[in-house]
């Protein structure tokens, strides 16, 4: 009786450090995936470019072109800066440098290790979006909205913000800034700036 009681003793043992042992896979998983690479968009920038182009000359400068609208569906990610409580459009990893971009709307999109370099962005939306380890370098985001954007590990240099919406927008160890220029975005983010603006008359306003 008592070699049965010790074998049975021995087996709730195992399975307890089996048990624990599960458990903590589990968890080192969840923290891989939270920590990890974020997903690449499964879009192409050419389709998006493309799209841009067409509802520009079906809008004709009446509204701004809304690309949550078009592929929200065909591309989306959980956004964790939102507890991963919503899907957010996913532009991650694509290319847009050298693009003209006016008067477009980004407004919550994950743009992670994104392109814009060189990029025209004169008018454009981007509230919310994540710009996490993105080359925005000589991007011109001339009145465009920012408000709220992150900005981390992102390189900045020669990116302009002329009249640009910075309210509460977060910049983290970005490149490419003096310490002064920094301090000056930093400034503009305790203000916001009341984009007001006749609507879009077309590509190059």
């Amino acid at each position: 009786m008592g070699e049965l009681q010790s074998i049975l003793r021995c087996k709730v043992k195992t399975m307890k450090t089996l048990a624990f042992f599960m458990l903590f896979l589990s968890l080192c998983n969840a923290s891989y995936a939270a920590d990890g690479d974020s997903p690449s968009s499964n879009l192409s920038s050419g389709a998006i470019t493309d799209f841009i182009k067409s509802e520009r000359i079906y809008l004709q400068g009446r509204h701004k072109v809304d690309l949550s609208r078009e592929f929200l569906e065909k591309s989306s990610v959980p956004a964790s800066r939102f507890g991963n409580l919503k899907n957010v459009l996913n532009l991650n990893g694509l290319s847009f440098s050298g693009e003209n971009l006016n008067n477009v709307i980004f407004n919550m999109a994950s743009m992670i290790d994104v392109n814009l370099s060189n990029a025209i962005l004169h008018n454009s939306e981007f509230v919310s979006v994540d710009f996490t380890s993105a080359d925005l370098a000589n991007a011109d985001f001339k009145k465009a909205d920012l408000s709220n954007a992150h900005f981390e590990n992102t390189n900045l240099e020669g990116a302009k913000f002329e009249g640009a919406n910075l309210f509460r927008a977060s910049f983290n160890k970005v490149k490419g800034l003096t310490k002064q220029q920094l301090q000056d975005l930093r400034k503009r983010t305790n203000s916001y700036i009341n984009l007001e603006r006749e609507p879009p008359k077309g590509e190059y306003d």
